[in-house]
């Protein structure tokens, strides 16, 4: 049996879609920044995305190569779908300026809240220890991101 055999090569790879897709919005973000620090701030952000991407593609790997490691996936297809749309869409609202700086940082940490559910529900049903600690790490990033994001809001005020 194959890792699409149980959909876990698929939404793995929807979730490097998904980081991927986080990075450009922020790459994007940094045109709305009110300054060098706020545009720091994104850049790490974007950063990191890229980095989230780069380890699911590994995790792929990993589950082509050992798919009983791996449960059943919990989320739909639709689920992570809409993910994409909701930051495909924040991103052209930036790229056409029709949103606030402020307002795309608070849609966007929303965003991440929902990553973080997502990565922390796939834990339970992931049985290999280090690929366990790949979905814990995605989680804390989403976390560290959230926090972030609102340290941002807070010093627009």
């Amino acid at each position: 049996m194959n890792a699409d055999d149980r959909s876990i090569g698929r939404t793995l790879r929807r979730a490097v879609d998904i980081e991927h897709a986080f990075s450009v919005c922020y790459e994007n973000l940094m045109a709305l920044a009110p300054d060098e620090a706020s545009k720091r701030e994104i850049h790490i952000l974007s950063r990191d995305e890229f980095a989230h991407a780069e380890l699911l593609r590994r995790g792929i790997e990993y589950a082509q190569a050992h798919p009983d490691f791996f449960g059943e996936t919990v989320f739909s297809e639709q689920d992570l779908a809409a993910i994409i749309e909701n930051v495909q869409s924040i991103t052209a609202a930036i790229a056409q300026k029709t949103v606030s700086y402020a307002s795309s940082l608070r849609q966007l940490a929303d965003l991440e809240k929902n990553l973080y559910r997502i990565h922390m529900s796939h834990l339970a049903d992931i049985r290999e220890p280090s690929l366990k600690k790949l979905f814990e790490s995605l989680a804390a990033g989403d976390k560290t991101h959230v926090e972030r994001i609102l340290r941002m809001i807070e010093s627009l005020a």
